[in-house]
């Protein structure tokens, strides 16, 4: 017959074989710091004719993320500003998210674009009937940019 004891150590020991290793949360915010200042970075070189004519201003801007796994952090944002003054801010949002690795968020008064990272790639999240995701490409941000401000 089985103590109650000895069913208990049973249970943890299988419980420790099990154990899933918890992944390293500095690392992890560092991959998603870098992961956003390279989408920026791609962001700027797609508007760099534009800016170079005048026709957008770009500047970078600090955003502070509170995440119950992460804590506090800062990571870098963007605004785009047009001449007629109407602007686009480019927003990280979350690094732990469901169906993703991190989101960011793309605002022009009450619109709004949704970016996710997932397996190393930024895809643009329609929400139609269904949910659609499109690998992000200059031509993809060109579009989804003019449609921000429209």
């Amino acid at each position: 017959m089985t103590t109650h004891k000895e069913e208990l150590l049973g249970l943890l020991r299988k419980a420790q074989e099990e154990r899933v290793e918890q992944p390293d949360l500095g690392k992890l915010r560092d991959d998603w710091q870098a992961a956003v200042d390279a989408l920026l970075s791609s962001i700027e070189r797609w508007l760099a004719d534009a800016t170079g004519e005048g026709l957008l201003a770009v500047e970078r801007a600090e955003v502070e993320i509170d995440e119950e796994m992460l804590g506090n952090y800062v990571v870098p944002g963007l605004v785009i500003r047009a001449p007629n003054g109407r602007s686009v801010t480019v927003t990280p949002k979350a690094r732990i998210i469901i169906g993703g690795q991190g989101r960011v968020d793309l605002t022009s008064g009450a619109k709004r674009a949704t970016l996710v990272l997932d397996d190393g790639r930024w895809s643009l999240i329609a929400r139609r009937p269904r949910v659609e995701r499109t690998v992000l490409t200059e031509e993809v941000f060109d579009q989804m940019l003019a449609e921000l401000l429209r």
